[in-house]
């Protein structure tokens, strides 16, 4: 199976997915999560690939809405493993391995999200670039993180979202912020295609 990690990104083995799994349940990722189910519910659109999907909270999560068509792509099969097994009674959602860098499933989307998982990428501004391609027209593409600036003084500061370096990574990559929505140490930034007169594709 071909490895899906570049050097340096945090890998998930057996040991650490079970134990990433359990952790999820604890607060306060459990409110972050709550974050985010919570702003999806309001989204309009019908397919959702998450990328980076851990073992599977997020969109089981929002499966269980009956709104939704969901993927979600995780570069460990131990994680994805997990998520299968936890959504084997749900229809309207699909596993697969897969990254930032290299989408498995053969479609478009109306939204892709990415939930805290766009600190880890190395090749942030490639990986947006190529994950835009996957977007139908008018769709979007929404970074959920704990924000840089609420989180100063803990060690999860390098599990944050840094605003200077997300402008920095977006110029060539053909995205254009379209919307933030902060709610304590949460942050959600919406990202859409630009068109050539500057509008949204």
């Amino acid at each position: 199976m071909k490895d899906l990690y570049l050097p340096g990104e945090e890998r998930f083995g057996p040991v650490s997915s079970a134990l990433y799994s359990f952790g999820a349940k604890l607060w306060p990722i459990t409110g972050f999560y709550r974050f985010v189910v919570r702003d999806m519910s309001n989204a309009n659109g019908k397919s959702i690939l998450d990328v980076g999907t851990g073992a599977g909270d997020i969109p089981i999560a929002l499966a269980n809405l009956n709104k939704f068509d969901i993927y979600a792509i995780d570069p460990s099969p131990n994680m994805i493993a997990i998520a299968k097994r936890r959504s084997a009674n749900l229809k309207n959602i699909s596993f697969a391995m897969g990254s930032s860098r290299q989408v498995t499933f053969k479609r478009r989307f109306d939204i892709i999200i990415a939930c805290l998982t766009f600190h880890h990428w190395k090749e942030k501004g490639y990986s947006l670039g190529y994950l835009s391609s996957f977007l139908k027209k008018n769709g979007e593409l929404r970074i959920y993180e704990y924000r840089n600036d609420a989180l100063k003084y803990t060690p999860m500061r390098s599990h944050t979202l840094n605003m200077h370096e997300l402008d920095s990574v977006l110029k060539g990559t053909g995205l254009v912020k379209d919307g933030i929505l902060a709610e304590g140490s949460h942050i959600r930034v919406t990202l859409k295609r630009r068109k050539k007169n500057g509008r949204h594709a």
